[in-house]
């Protein structure tokens, strides 16, 4: 079963971007390159996917991503299919679906809510490029735009601290397995998360044993807290997604103890139980930063796996310029 891509053509078998378990630090770099180039150069990009046939397969039709990934997609001229098929994960036969779509697809971007019924779809896909917009278990196209953000407000990545007060869902599982391989050699992107000891919580992610054993040959670390202040205590970002009664609602006493500059991020759609008003419309606030990121991280990404895209402009150092 193929779950994962370096981009670039690696076997018979295509290309696939599924989740962001085996992307290594070199790959996180060239799409966040390629996603800050696409966005510097919008204006003259052209229509570089006329002619190309992509499908775009939803269990459901609403949702900011999907919005976000249709919009990348016509921009880049590709002749869109969007397919909004609630039922297809409950087919038996998720291979044949796979295998239908690729006949009459250069690419298939699918969403869906079980994550292992996305790689049986992709199995079935052959070699037809599949990218997973969003799953119960990855949303990499959040997490890449997240990061591409960091990067073009602070102008690098490494030594950040990243406060995660959301569910432990997708988001925070992406996270877990890119933040601790950002930076190679020097001191990385570290991430602290707040577990809420509720009799109801879902526990701790199902990725961080994995993640843990990532940090031991990088150079961050990973810190699972009970204390939402704990949490954000010295740090430079502080994110979380919708939630309902899975941690706390950010307010804006609680940045007090961040770092001076801190931002704030929040993966779409919000909820009132999730952050204060002053937080979300503070000047501080990236949130709308975010959200044009993802967008370019997504056409990176679509642009990696169909034409081989190549940035113009100069590498970012993603690590702190020292004198």
């Amino acid at each position: 079963m193929i779950r994962y891509i370096h981009l670039r053509q690696f076997s018979s078998c295509g290309l696939k971007f599924i989740d962001t378990t085996d992307l290594c630090t070199d790959d996180i770099h060239r799409i966040l390159w390629a996603s800050l180039d696409l966005k510097a150069h919008s204006q003259t990009l052209g229509k570089p996917l006329v002619n190309r046939r992509v499908t775009l397969l939803c269990q459901r039709q609403c949702g900011c991503i999907n919005f976000v990934v249709q919009s990348a997609l016509k921009n880049l001229g590709a002749d869109l299919r969007l397919m909004v098929a609630p039922r297809w994960e409950l087919s038996r036969y998720r291979r044949d679906v796979g295998r239908f779509h690729s006949l009459y697809s250069d690419l298939i971007l699918v969403q869906s809510r079980n994550h292992k019924r996305v790689c049986e779809l992709v199995d079935g896909a052959n070699a037809t490029p599949v990218v997973n917009i969003s799953s119960h278990m990855f949303t990499p196209l959040h997490g890449l735009g997240l990061l591409a953000t960091l990067q073009e407000h602070f102008g690098h990545l490494d030594g950040l601290t990243v406060a995660w007060l959301g569910p432990l869902g997708n988001h925070l599982n992406t996270l877990l397995y890119l933040l601790p391989k950002l930076i190679q050699f020097k001191v990385g992107v570290h991430l602290r998360y707040n577990c809420s000891p509720r009799p109801d919580h879902p526990g701790s992610p199902i990725v961080k044993q994995r993640s843990l054993s990532i940090c031991e040959t990088h150079n961050t670390s990973i810190q699972e807290l009970r204390d939402p202040a704990e949490t954000i205590r010295g740090a430079d970002v502080i994110a979380t997604a919708k939630h309902r009664r899975e941690t706390v609602r950010i307010e804006l006493k609680m940045t007090e103890t961040a770092k001076n500059g801190w931002v704030f991020l929040h993966m779409l759609p919000r909820w009132e139980g999730d952050v204060c008003e002053e937080v979300f419309t503070h000047k501080n606030s990236l949130v709308w930063k975010l959200h044009e990121n993802i967008y370019y991280t997504t056409m990176a990404v679509v642009m990696g796996l169909l034409e081989n895209y190549k940035p113009t402009m100069s590498k970012p150092n993603f690590g702190k310029i020292t004198h």
